[in-house]
């Protein structure tokens, strides 16, 4: 590989200062300075460029789910309105496409390349057809079984930590480090809008149950094709789409132990 080949290729796939996205958001509630503090130094170090959106408090949340009758309570709904919050911004902004982080996220030493391998899969298989890209994903059980037989996965990456593989996702967890496109935004604006006042799952259920009985239903998009789900898991952190993808292994993990849902766990 030239080494003038290899400098295109990060900045167009992934190697530039917003990892390839039009913007880095970093979800982060204001009595968190430390966080902010620790995002801010982990930018520095990669050379990256974030942009802080304050987080809805739980207090806020709990007034507002009490008068409105919601059936969520107020720190799930924070963590609801929080992203919901950047979707809207994206659509007002028209920001096409966004990797949004939740503040207390950790990423390897050589993010820049892992993230241009996996865009570089993303591009050259999907090109902009893709909705949510998961950087960074949990489970709620670590005794659950998979629902799929993932030998194609293990065969491609298991024994190479340093190789990220493209796969299609099943059932997504977390949303501590995600990409969205402009497209999908939109549509999940118009969804959590809607089901604001009927809902009473946390927003990362809500997408990862769409996504298992289809997208279209749940956001009403009948007249796409095809329905795609795939997730990145690499060492760092997962990023997601509606064409969902994931990564593996995962390429920016959560790093806090006492990360609330506002923070990806649960």
């Amino acid at each position: 590989m030239g080494t003038s080949w290899s400098n295109s290729f990060f900045s167009v796939y992934g190697g530039n200062s917003t990892l390839g996205f039009q913007k880095i958001f970093v979800l982060n509630t204001a009595t968190r300075k430390d966080r902010r503090h620790n995002m801010e130094a982990l930018g520095r170090f990669h050379k990256l460029h974030m942009e802080f959106a304050q987080t809805f408090n739980e207090v806020t949340a709990n007034a507002l789910a009490a008068s409105n009758q919601y059936l969520i309570n107020g720190t799930h709904l924070a963590c609801y309105l929080s992203h919901l919050q950047i979707y809207r911004r994206m659509v007002a902004e028209n920001i096409e496409t966004a990797l949004v982080l939740e503040d207390d996220v950790d990423m390897e030493i050589d993010i820049k390349e892992r993230h241009a391998q996996i865009m570089k899969q993303v591009y050259r298989k999907y090109g902009g057809d893709w909705d949510m890209l998961y950087l960074g994903h949990c489970t709620t059980d670590a005794n659950e079984p998979f629902t799929d037989d993932l030998d194609s996965l293990t065969m491609h990456a298991a024994y190479n930590e340093r190789k990220v593989q493209l796969y299609e996702t099943k059932y997504p967890m977390c949303l501590h480090a995600y990409a969205v496109t402009l497209d999908c935004a939109q549509r999940l604006a118009v969804l959590l809008e809607e089901r604001l006042k009927t809902v009473g799952k946390e927003i990362d259920l809500i997408l990862a149950v769409g996504v298992q009985y289809g997208m279209s239903t749940v956001l009403g998009r009948e007249g796409r094709a095809t329905q795609r789900s795939y997730t990145i898991e690499g060492r760092g952190y997962s990023t997601k789409v509606i064409a969902l993808y994931t990564v593996s292994p995962r390429i920016k993990e959560n790093r806090s132990s006492d990360a609330g849902p506002i923070h990806g766990s649960k």
